[in-house]
């Protein structure tokens, strides 16, 4: 049996998602982002995206999402276990995101650093969300508080 290792330099794509109009409507409402951009058809037609636009904060979520389903058993595996998420530092929106746009995650493990607690580390994930056309829609980083534990027998 193959156990994959998360070390610095670890890569991960995610599987892709299409963000249906369904989707769009539940972020948009959820966030609040109630702008006609968001909301309004024919006012988004004359912006520069010439339809509306999710907001980008809510492009976040879509990020944690997509990367839970692939990390899902790998951090465990790897002899550690995912505590807490600390933190997102370098936040960057790139390209707009709409509706039917199909989406996917490419991670990367970038750094490990010891806490003041034994067995803890802070891991930094570069996180990249692309969609079909191969635009990088968002780019951010991600802090996570993991615990290393004794490798998983099953």
């Amino acid at each position: 049996m193959s156990e994959r290792k998360l070390e610095v330099g670890t890569k991960i794509t995610t599987q892709r998602r299409t963000i249906t109009e369904g989707d769009f409507s539940a972020m948009v409402n959820l966030s609040w982002e109630s702008s006609p951009i968001h909301t309004d058809d024919e006012y988004a037609k004359n912006t520069i995206f010439g339809r509306r636009v999710l907001g980008g904060p809510c492009t976040i979520p879509f990020v944690a999402g997509l990367s839970g389903h692939a990390w899902h058993g790998l951090w465990e595996k790897s002899g550690m276990r995912l505590l807490a998420l600390v933190g997102i530092n370098n936040v960057a929106f790139k390209a707009p995101l709409f509706a039917n746009d199909t989406i996917w995650v490419e991670l990367e493990i970038a750094a490990k650093r010891a806490t003041s607690k034994p067995k803890r580390s802070i891991v930094t994930v570069k996180d990249v969300l692309k969609k079909q056309s191969g635009e990088t829609i968002l780019q951010m980083e991600r802090l996570i508080l993991v615990e290393d534990i004794e490798a998983s027998t099953n």
